[in-house]
């Protein structure tokens, strides 16, 4: 039996960060997106849920290095949960989405090379 374990977002990035771990730039932000429905009323009701994104540089990863707060992106990856204790021994669960591609969105198409 083969497993499926694929998220496919895309939304606007929050906060970015970049680090250098073993020479791989890791891209590590926060994504939101949007969810719109009509309540019992017949409101609209827009529901925002913010995802923790990280994702390591490779030819499909290469528009992460480029993101900055307010840019519409499509990602795709897997979930990643993880379990850890907080600073105060309190038990934490920690969901990523763990990208395997990374493309910026502008004008509705997606940007080739955004640096180049």
């Amino acid at each position: 039996m083969d497993y499926i374990n694929k998220v496919e977002l895309q939304g606007t990035i929050g906060r970015v960060s970049t680090t250098n771990i073993a020479d791989k730039i890791c891209t590590r932000f926060s994504m939101a997106t949007n969810y719109c429905y009509k309540d019992r009323y017949g409101n609209a009701v827009i529901e925002t849920t913010w995802h923790n994104v990280v994702a390591f540089s490779s030819k499909n990863t290469e528009d992460a290095e480029s993101l900055k707060k307010g840019d519409s992106v499509h990602v795709t990856g897997r979930i990643r949960t993880y379990h850890y204790e907080s600073e105060t021994g309190e038990p934490k669960i920690m969901t990523e989405i763990f990208a395997n591609e990374v493309r910026i969105i502008k004008n509705g198409q997606f940007v080739i090379n955004p640096e180049k």
